[in-house]
């Protein structure tokens, strides 16, 4: 009980670190909606049935607690560069620790330089202080790799080496993750396919009608790119889990292999639909938040039928453990092998 309070704790923080991400990535598209968005994209987090190893399983606690660092990182870096300052020493030494309790956050320097990037295109911020951040996060990452190395060569800890195959386990994996999503859904996969379809045209809709416009071309290039940056963190995530044979996979412990992904997966679609409530009129709009609404809902029943399986598992395991013939065990003397 205490290890799933703990574990509640942590997501609990993680989703507070995408409200927090969501707020400073749309800050400088701010309605009466933005707030609401932001933390529905926290809630999300808990709800995604998809992600339920990170809210079932105790053992995963040490490596969840880097992804709300990741968040929060994310918030420091957007926070201080719009003040002109790099925080390079703070943000490589907050990096380095989340490569070295997880490797799966191996390359995620990547969206926060490119986030930095995006910012500064669109004028919001100055160049030189997310230089000065991203040779700290690169420093940081080079560290990173060199301690897996050498630690590997001493003999101090086992890990897994590349797959020789593991462009074709990328690629599975990637073309895997959409119907991962829906199986994680199946009992009501009809209703949750046909909500995130008209959320996704909605989308769709205003963002090519926004850039056939001059007056809110700017404004969709930059929501768009963040977006895509956003989107892109998740990606890299799963290529590294591939490279280590790691498969994408709807339910059970093995649904951590797209914790990262879903971290990012929130933040993008938090971002779209900032954008797209903003510029919709009264009856699309409403249209458009019926269909938020029902994907919530869907996401809501997923998460009570997985969680389902995680009581149904507990109370098999419950019985076997049961079962057991503790008293021949005892007897049995210890072997070393």
């Amino acid at each position: 009980m205490l290890w799933q309070g703990a574990l509640l704790l942590v997501n609990c923080g993680i989703a507070v670190s995408i409200v927090a991400a969501v707020r400073a990535l749309t800050q400088w598209h701010t309605t009466q909606y933005s707030r609401v968005i932001a933390a529905a994209a926290g809630l999300c987090w808990l709800l995604l049935p998809w992600n339920e190893a990170a809210r079932f399983w105790p053992t995963l606690l040490p490596n969840i607690l880097t992804i709300a660092v990741e968040g929060f990182l994310c918030v420091y870096l957007i926070q201080g560069w719009m003040k002109n300052r790099s925080r390079a020493i703070t943000a490589g030494a907050l990096y380095l620790w989340t490569c070295l309790c997880y490797e799966a956050f191996y390359f995620q320097w990547i969206p926060l330089v490119l986030i930095g990037v995006a910012l500064w295109k669109a004028k919001r911020i100055a160049l030189r202080p997310v230089i000065a951040s991203s040779i700290a996060l690169l420093a940081a990452q080079g560290v990173a790799g060199l301690w897996s190395v050498y630690t590997k060569i001493e003999g101090y800890r086992k890990v897994k080496g590349v797959l020789p195959n593991w462009s074709q386990v990328t690629r599975d994996n990637l073309l895997n993750l959409a119907p991962t999503v829906l199986r994680s859904v199946s009992e009501i996969s009809v209703g949750f396919a046909f909500c995130a379809a008209v959320v996704i045209a909605a989308w769709l809709f205003v963002y090519v009608r926004s850039f056939s416009r001059d007056s809110e071309r700017s404004a969709a290039h930059g929501s768009t790119a963040l977006a895509g940056i956003s989107l892109l963190g998740g990606l890299i995530s799963i290529v590294v889990f591939s490279l280590g044979g790691r498969i994408v996979i709807a339910i059970g412990p093995e649904t951590r292999s797209t914790i990262l992904f879903n971290f990012w997966m929130v933040i993008a679609a938090a971002i779209l639909t900032t954008f797209t409530m903003n510029r919709l009129r009264a009856v699309p709009k409403a249209v458009f938040a019926l269909a938020l609404a029902g994907l919530g809902l869907c996401l809501a029943a997923g998460q009570v039928l997985r969680a389902g399986d995680w009581i149904t598992a507990w109370d098999q395991q419950k019985k076997i453990l049961a079962e057991a013939p503790i008293s021949e065990l005892k007897r049995t003397p210890l072997r070393c092998v």
